[in-house]
């Protein structure tokens, strides 16, 4: 039985992941780095893979420079969801190249970057320390696209930076994990994640003998260009399999899967007396759905609203 929620916005790991003010800047740093491998990608594959894998990487370039173009110094300037809302009215194969765009960007900007602290604390501070699992009486609602949350769960449990999209001791719901009937999540046990916009990650069930293969995260050990070679390498095979599985959503794009895994949370979530936000702001673009989330909590009777910079 779910008693507390938490509410999580892009603010609460604005430590390691750019707000949407900063992504521009960002995202030029990215194009500096690209650019500066683009001689070294596939330095260990034939001619034509290594033409292929700069014609892609010049591709990730041009597109990047567009998307700061169109977010930053249009007359009216606009956010990514917006012009995500355009492309999809006007332009759907842009619209799904930016879903892939944004994949990789937050793929590359978590690559070299700490877990984020104020993430780890929060989860240092709730998790059991003998069970090493989170509590089964909460549940999350995020909107973020990263993964610092599921890093900080696997960092507190085996000491190590690594990542599972799926941590043992919580369960991680996206829409894309949706096959599940709503019954069935809503009487799974445990601390259960709901990722509201999607994220980041790939998965291709080709690539694993056994199950499907995480593409959207690469070794940190990796150096900067076998990390681009790596991770073009997998975009190439899976747009040529036409089977990419792009985690990624938008809170204004509603489909079939949204609608069910809406209903799994207003089902999971019932039973909340107390909401905790960190780092969101109610954006007039969600209203739709924080509406359809907070009537999920008939019996709610607390929230907290953290100011973040006050409670550092």
């Amino acid at each position: 039985m779910v008693n507390n929620v938490y509410l999580f916005g892009a603010g609460i790991s604005a430590g390691t992941v750019p707000m949407v003010s900063g992504t521009a800047d960002a995202v030029t740093e990215l194009i500096a780095e690209l650019t500066s491998v683009l001689p070294y990608l596939g330095n260990d594959a034939d001619d034509a893979r290594a033409q292929a894998l700069s014609a892609r990487a010049n591709l990730i370039i041009d597109f990047a420079k567009e998307f700061i173009e169109a977010t930053t110094n249009s007359e009216f300037q606009i956010t990514q969801d917006e012009w995500a809302r355009k492309l999809l009215l006007y332009d759907e194969d842009k619209f799904h190249r930016l879903t892939e765009f944004l994949s990789i960007f937050y793929t590359w900007v978590q690559r070299a970057r700490p877990t984020c602290p104020r993430i780890l604390r929060w989860v240092e501070e709730l998790i059991d320390l003998d069970t090493k699992r989170m509590p089964s009486h909460s549940a999350v609602l995020t909107w973020n696209y990263d993964w610092q949350l599921e890093a900080a769960m696997n960092k507190v449990r085996t000491g190590r930076d690594e990542l599972d999209p799926n941590p043992i001791g919580a369960g991680f719901y996206r829409k894309s994990d949706m096959k599940l009937q709503e019954k069935q999540i809503e009487k799974q046990e445990g601390f259960k994640v709901f990722k509201l916009n999607g994220d980041a990650f790939w998965s291709h069930p080709v690539l694993s003998g056994h199950s499907e293969k995480t593409i959207g995260h690469a070794s940190p050990n990796l150096s900067t260009a076998e990390f681009w070679t790596e991770l073009i390498n997998g975009l190439n095979h899976l747009n040529s399999t036409r089977e990419l599985t792009c985690g990624i959503s938008f809170a204004f794009h509603w489909s079939e899967q949204t609608d069910k895994l809406f209903k799994t949370i207003g089902a999971s979530i019932r039973t909340a007396r107390n909401l905790i936000v960190a780092g969101y702001s109610f954006p007039q673009a969600n209203q739709e759905r924080d509406s359809l989330i907070l009537s999920s909590m008939p019996d709610l009777s607390n929230i907290e609203i953290y100011n973040l910079a006050e409670n550092e």
